[in-house]
């Protein structure tokens, strides 16, 4: 795990730098580099440092010379966008690492230009995505990663009032996962006005279905059967493997819940000064209402909630500047919350350690 706090301590590093008044001009640079490093630690990574490696490459070498036909005539769904990005690749490269570090800089360059435009400060919400959103995103399922940072877009050109390309970059975003379909959520939030009431009523709303166990019936109700992966999903959370695996009040979903409820009480100093506060409470709402009403669908909703729950990493160093007047305070709640994630997710969750193909 030493590459993995090397690169947490860097980061919280690099993110004390940037705050400091006569460095804080190159904070857009840092952030640059930062998820330019990671892109090369995910995209240069061997295939025991994290599963679903091996499924990428199978589907990297059984495009070769399959053409368009062949893999939209391929009896597992695969999501086109995706599978063209490979037969682009394919088509200039011969080695699947080139697959992996292609999708790492895709994704690090959206998050890089959503990211300056989220949040005061970039660094730290790069510290906050490594603890937690870069091994599902970058180094799990990284189709994910690319969809992740697209419903980043989507949120600014919500927050801007530009409904029409929102929702091409909606459809976009599905090209690549399917878990996508969760962005059409705070696409319609936005025809209503969100005030704090609002977020607290659905909070207790969710709260109340979750506790009731109504999820899976809401679901198995309103699920369409001729959407794609529909059967997909059914069978995921009647799986004993993932179904029931998120907990009413699991881990993520009490860390949601404080998060909210914080978000809450500083509702009026965080309009104030955080960059598209009223989309992100909407994402924020989204997350923690989904979670905790649906947490019976185990997999499900963990999968498509991770894809709105990565505003967390703009949230949470907002918080804390709100919280603490005080910089040196307020970034070390950041690490320690940051800190937090990143033991969860290597030991309760459980990831390999970290190894390359690189040899030295």
């Amino acid at each position: 795990m030493l590459v993995y706090f090397l690169m947490f301590f860097f980061t919280t590093a690099l993110s004390l730098f940037s705050l400091d008044f006569k460095f804080s001009k190159y904070k857009n640079v840092l952030t640059f580099y930062l998820l330019l490093v990671l892109a090369l630690i995910a995209g240069l990574r061997s295939s025991t440092a994290a599963s679903d490696y091996s499924n990428y490459m199978a589907m990297f070498y059984l495009f070769d010379n399959s053409g368009v036909a062949g893999v939209f005539s391929n009896e597992y769904f695969f999501e086109p966008g995706f599978a063209m990005l490979i037969l682009l690749v394919r088509a200039v490269f011969e080695n699947h690492i080139s697959l992996f570090l292609i999708v790492a800089f895709i994704s690090s360059l959206l998050m890089y230009f959503t990211i300056r435009r989220l949040t005061l400060f970039p660094c730290l919400a790069v510290l906050v995505f490594f603890s937690y959103d870069f091994f599902t995103n970058y180094m799990v399922a990284i189709r994910f990663g690319i969809a992740a940072a697209l419903g980043l877009v989507v949120l600014i050109r919500l927050s801007e009032n530009k409904k029409k390309q929102a929702l091409l970059f909606i459809f976009i975003a599905l090209s690549f996962h399917t878990a996508a379909i969760a962005l059409f959520a705070p696409l319609f939030l936005t025809f209503l006005s969100l005030e704090r009431r609002l977020f607290v009523f659905c909070i207790i709303v969710s709260i109340f279905i979750g506790y009731s166990g109504l999820g899976m019936t809401v679901f198995s109700t309103l699920l369409p059967s001729w959407i794609p992966r529909a059967s997909s999903a059914e069978a995921y959370t009647s799986n004993d493997m993932y179904g029931n695996s998120l907990g009413f009040l699991g881990f993520i979903n009490v860390k949601y819940l404080i998060i909210s409820a914080i978000f809450c009480f500083k509702w009026s100093k965080l309009k104030s000064k955080m960059p598209h506060f009223e989309v992100v409470a909407i994402y924020l709402l989204c997350t923690t209402s989904i979670r905790v009403a649906f947490h019976d669908l185990g997999f499900i909703t963990g999968r498509i909630t991770a894809l709105l729950g990565i505003v967390e990493i703009v949230i949470v160093p907002a918080i804390a500047f709100s919280v603490f007047k005080q910089k040196l305070l307020a970034v070390l709640l950041v690490v320690l919350y940051a800190l937090t994630n990143l033991i969860f997710i290597l030991w309760v969750r459980g990831f390999n350690e970290y190894s390359s193909i690189l040899t030295f």
